[in-house]
């Protein structure tokens, strides 16, 4: 299935583990910030163009109500921050995706582990 580099080193690791890469990576996500909105909800931050933010509203207000049916089904009420991006359009998440793995069961979002951040 998988097939292992002959000198033993996974080549995509080593090249995400640059220095470089990383860098580059930040200040990708930095400015995308920079050019951002924010709607916050309870505790649910989407940030997002100012073109997207009714759009954004009402993602909020959805997630929020479906995270309250949610808790009152199983009865266990933790507040847990939730912070989501809302890419301009295909290309910039495109690039956001170029090296991060997609949740893809049900959408085209990715889950950032480090920055806690879906997007």
């Amino acid at each position: 299935m998988f097939s292992r580099p002959e000198n033993g080193k996974n080549k995509f690791y080593s090249a995400v583990s640059e220095p470089k890469f990383i860098l580059s990576f930040i200040i990708v996500f930095f400015f995308c910030f920079l050019s951002a909105d924010r709607i916050s909800f309870e505790n649910i931050t989407v940030f997002a163009n100012k073109k997207d933010l009714p759009f954004a509203e009402k993602i909020v207000r959805q997630i929020s109500s479906d995270i309250d049916n949610f808790q009152m089904k199983i009865g266990l009420y933790p507040n847990i921050p939730v912070r989501i991006v809302i890419a301009a359009d295909k290309a910039e998440y495109a690039k956001w995706t170029a090296n991060s793995s997609k949740l893809i069961e049900f959408s085209e979002a990715f889950f950032d582990n480090r920055t806690q951040t879906i997007y």
